[in-house]
């Protein structure tokens, strides 16, 4: 059993929320049952039930499990174009469960634009979706989401040589390109465009803005699919 929790870590933690029934009455756990706990950034830990009710739950720390140790791999930012919600989530299990720190819903010339509302309910129900995933996969990191932003923005906001910025583009035909030294670079964006893929215009934009042209292969991807392909094949490079 593991869950994610925010709690400050103690010798004793208190649940009081809704995990209380899953742990009590779907999970039917009890005294003195062990519990993985993790804070979605890089932190897990052992945990044992020393008491337990219909209102709370007391947990007593036995050990850490993880520290952080990753903290000096490359972090992965997924920049993915608006589409179909139930595809877009789809999108942020699977990456979550691969591994990415961030998530950034994108709009671009072809973006279908009924798509692009993002309110709080929305950004929640994201959280939420990446919360389950990481607790099943056995991901101790949740990744952030970001407003809704575009190339324009990225390419401002990601100016560091430590960055590498690269976009998938299915009109690439070199397909043996490799990236050469991901791992030594602190930060990895990832763009991947919508139905259609990006214009012209947006990729020579791009190209004079230091992003890596890359290729996944000879077929079209669907977008949720060419976000879970890329976020694999650059933890594969690292």
């Amino acid at each position: 059993m593991r869950i994610y929790l925010t709690t400050k870590i103690s010798e004793e933690i208190i649940i009081e929320n809704t995990k209380v029934n899953k742990i009590r009455n779907v999970l039917r756990m009890s005294k003195g049952d062990e519990i993985e706990v993790f804070n979605g950034r890089g932190v897990s830990y052992l945990t044992k039930i020393s008491n337990i009710s219909s209102k709370q739950i007391v947990l007593n720390f036995v050990k850490y499990l993880s520290q952080n140790l990753n903290s000096s791999r490359s972090k992965i930012h997924l920049a993915i174009s608006m589409i179909k919600p139930s595809r877009f989530e789809i999108a942020i299990e699977k990456t979550t469960e691969i591994g990415v720190h961030k998530i950034l819903p994108m709009v671009t010339k072809n973006t279908n634009k009924i798509y692009t509302k993002i309110n709080s309910n929305k950004l929640k129900r994201w959280k939420n979706i990446a919360i389950s995933a990481a607790e099943q996969c056995g991901s101790n990191i949740i990744p952030d989401f970001s407003p809704l932003t575009d190339i324009y923005k990225l390419s401002k906001e990601f100016t560091d040589a430590t960055t590498l910025k690269i976009f998938f583009n299915e009109n690439n035909n070199n397909l043996k390109k490799n990236i050469k030294e991901v791992s030594s670079y602190s930060n990895i964006l990832i763009l991947i465009g919508p139905e259609g893929g990006f214009s012209n215009d947006e990729i020579e934009f791009l190209e004079k803005n230091k992003f890596t042209s890359q290729s996944l292969g000879e077929n079209i991807l669907r977008t949720e699919t060419a976000a879970i392909c890329s976020v694999f094949n650059i933890h594969s490079l690292l």
